[in-house]
Parts: structure tokens; C-alpha cells; sequence
């Protein structure tokens, strides 16, 4: 069997981490596999980089006042359908970002299976990724967005047509799966029409032989955090977007009197207090595993979510999380853990935290569990196993 693989990135989101686990897991299991990207120009085995220089530049000005039907990829949709003309299946991930003429790419493989997983709502409404709690317009056609300036911004409003845009496409393609990791956004996919049996639900991989436990207190020495007492730990790619709840976050800290680890684009407002350390971003998966053995508790304030890697990757170096129940997020959950407040619920949030942290005889009890959990549902072998059986059956329809 022969799979491409495309995203926009191969290295920076949850996407491509999760594309490129898969792409290694599935060459581990004897299959050609190869991911193509606009990260940068290399081909090598297994990646393929087609970057077009300027093009997210210019795409970004063409979508906010078009939407993503006008974009221009240079050629790129052309030279994919080239490359993967010889694969039994076509596997996408991000179509949006600014970088391809994704109806092309779809359209010339409207015969032939596509598998497509969504990381987040953007198949299913007119043009936002990020879901808006406050917004179900997406369910009558989309029209009068009500957030245009979230990703992918918009500085004329085409949701609607955009929206029948895509209506159309998926009308066209006759062998489309989709994937989602979550219960909740594979829901959204059946709200949008897809057949029952044409939409599954596969969790993402994580590589769960490099996030591992690893002794607490070498990690808080490693890291210069305190070596006695509780330490909270939160993850966001920038602390900024007031959609990852920073806010909330800080205000916890702050009543509860505890050290916290920051990870990320700091806020450009630090708060004055000493308890609040700031590691930055974090590329090296080493040091990130540091910072999740360093806590007792990552704390998850996210506004909207889908499927959030920071989660598993926490669970599987015995972290234990405590979250907003939003999106996808109850999904990545034990059974045996009660880590759920109702969503922007503050008052929930510290109390329970408060609850936790009192007890961390009972937390660092429950790392091997946590583990243990992780192993289980994210494996990258038996999560490419999962898509390999979807894959074939795809195959089979033909």
C-alpha cells in the first residue's frame, strides 16, 4: 500500500506532529508512506518539502479578502497530484493555511480515495478553524461571521459562500472518509451530511517512547523550579490568544498562592509575582518532558479545543491534567480521573485545583496510571494499525 500524506507543516502544530508520528509509525508497519509540506524544500525518504517562497505572504492578503477559494499555491495542487499519482491514498490533513489550492488537489482525486483528518472545525463551517462557543451559524450555512478577525481572518465576509463552496466539493468526491481524534468533532462532521459510515473517530499518536516519566525533582533542578510543594503547569503556543484562557489561568496562581510553569509566547503583561515562571517556547521535546515531569498538575483554560497534544503528552510522562470541558477534551480523559470543570467556570477551576494540590501524595501515586493510559491510547503503532483498517476499506470501496 502506498499513502501520501499532506499538511501544511511537517514540523511546527499539533497537526504535523501528529502527521509525522503517523508517517513514522506507518513506515515502521511496511508501508510506503511519505508526507509532503510547505515547510521547506527538501526531499528526503519519507518527507517532501514544497515551499513556495512568499506564498502564505500572499495568500493571507488574497483570503482575507476572498477567502480561502482564492488562493494561489504557485503550482503546488498541480506538482501533488503529479507526485501522488501512483499512491493508493491520498490522506490530507490542514488544507487551510494559506498555501494550497486544495479543491484542485481534491477534485483530481474525486475517483479515487481520500482520507482526510480534520484537527479541527474548519471542514465543517465556512472559515474558521477555531470554534466559537457562542456560534452555531455554521449549522444554517454560515453568513454575518461574527468573528472575522480569527484564523483564518477575514476582512470581507465570504463565510457563506464559502461555505456552499465546500458543499460542493464534498458532493463531488466520491470516496471521502473522514477522521477526527474526538467524538465531539466527528459529530460536526455528521451535522455537516457525511454518512455515519464514512466518518471515524481515531485518536491522535503520540511518540510515547520519548515522552516518558522522568524523576521529578531532577526536572524542577533542570529547570531551576522550586524542589518542595506543588507546581501547576500550563502549555499554550502564545499566551496571548485569549482563547487558550491565560487570564484564567493567572488568576488561579495568583488565589492559590502556588508556583506555576509557563510554556510558550509569554503574555506581553507578565504578572509581578515571583511564582510565575517563564520557560518560553520549548522545541526540544526533551526539555518539554522536563516541564511535565517538573508538575503536579498541567491546568488546561482553553476557551474552545479539539483535541489538544499537550494533553497526551503530559499523561504519558505521568502528568495528570485538569481542564475546561470543552471540545474534544473529555475524550483524552481516564476513566478513574475526575480532572472536568464546566467551561470559564473560574470559581470550579481553583477550588478543584485546590482540591488536587492538597493531596500530592495522591497525584504522584496516580503517575503510572496516567501512564498506563497513555500507552493505551496512543501508541503510534496501534493508532497507524487503526489506520491502515480504514485505509484498506477505502481502498475496498473503490
Amino acid at each position: 500500500m502506498r499513502v501520501a500524506l499532506v499538511n501544511t507543516e511537517a514540523h511546527r502544530g499539533g497537526a504535523a506532529r501528529m502527521a509525522r508520528h503517523l508517517k513514522r509509525a506507518l513506515r515502521e508497519a511496511g508501508t510506503e508512506v511519505c508526507l509532503y509540506h510547505t515547510s521547506d524544500s527538501i526531499a528526503e525518504p519519507g518527507l517532501h518539502g514544497m515551499k513556495r517562497p512568499g506564498s502564505r505572504q500572499v495568500n493571507a492578503l488574497l483570503a482575507r479578502l476572498g477567502g480561502s477559494m482564492t488562493v494561489w499555491d504557485m503550482g503546488l495542487a498541480d506538482e501533488l497530484l503529479a507526485l501522488t499519482a501512483t499512491a493508493d491514498v491520498l490522506h490530507v490533513h490542514n488544507l487551510h493555511g494559506y498555501y494550497l489550492n486544495y479543491r484542485k488537489l481534491l477534485q483530481g482525486w474525486r475517483d479515487r480515495p481520500i482520507v482526510w483528518t480534520w484537527h479541527d472545525q474548519w471542514g465543517a463551517v465556512g472559515r474558521c478553524g477555531i470554534p466559537n462557543p457562542d456560534c452555531d451559524r455554521w449549522l444554517s450555512g454560515c453568513g454575518a461571521c461574527p468573528l472575522p478577525q480569527v484564523y483564518p481572518a477575514a476582512w470581507i465576509d465570504w463565510s457563506a459562500e464559502e461555505y456552499r463552496f465546500k458543499s460542493t466539493l464534498y458532493a463531488e468526491l466520491r470516496n471521502l472518509t473522514i477522521v477526527s481524534p474526538s467524538r465531539w468533532l466527528a459529530e460536526r462532521a455528521l451535522q455537516r451530511g457525511f454518512a455515519a459510515e464514512r466518518v471515524h473517530v481515531i485518536p491522535n499518536p503520540i511518540p510515547i517512547a520519548q515522552f516518558t516519566p522522568y524523576p521529578q525533582a531532577l526536572a524542577r533542578e533542570a529547570l531551576g523550579l522550586p524542589l518542595v510543594g506543588p507546581v501547576l503547569l500550563f502549555i499554550a503556543a502564545d499566551c496571548n490568544d485569549p482563547r487558550k484562557g491565560f487570564a484564567d489561568f493567572r488568576a488561579l496562581v495568583e488565589t492559590l498562592d502556588v508556583p506555576a510553569l509557563v510554556v510558550g509566547k509569554p503574555p506581553r503583561e507578565k504578572s509581578p509575582s515571583r511564582r510565575f515562571h517563564y520557560a518560553g517556547v520549548i522545541q526540544d521535546l526533551e526539555r518539554l518532558k522536563h516541564c511535565y515531569a517538573a508538575a503536579d498538575l498541567m491546568v488546561m483554560t482553553t476557551v474552545a479545543d479539539n483535541y489538544p497534544n499537550v494533553i497526551i503528552e503530559a499523561m504519558a510522562c505521568g502528568t495528570a491534567v485538569l481542564s475546561y470541558e470543552v471540545g474534544g477534551i473529555p475524550d483524552q480523559m481516564p476513566a478513574f480521573w475526575q480532572g472536568l470543570v464546566p467551561p470559564g467556570d473560574r470559581a470550579a477551576l481553583i477550588q478543584r485545583c485546590d482540591q488536587l494540590i492538597g493531596d500530592l501524595g495522591a497525584l504522584d501515586a496516580q503517575r503510572p496510571a496516567f501512564r498506563q493510559h497513555a500507552v493505551a491510547n496512543w501508541d503510534p503503532a496501534a493508532v497507524a494499525s487503526r489506520y491502515l483498517e480504514i485505509y484498506q476499506r477505502a481502498i475496498d470501496a473503490n
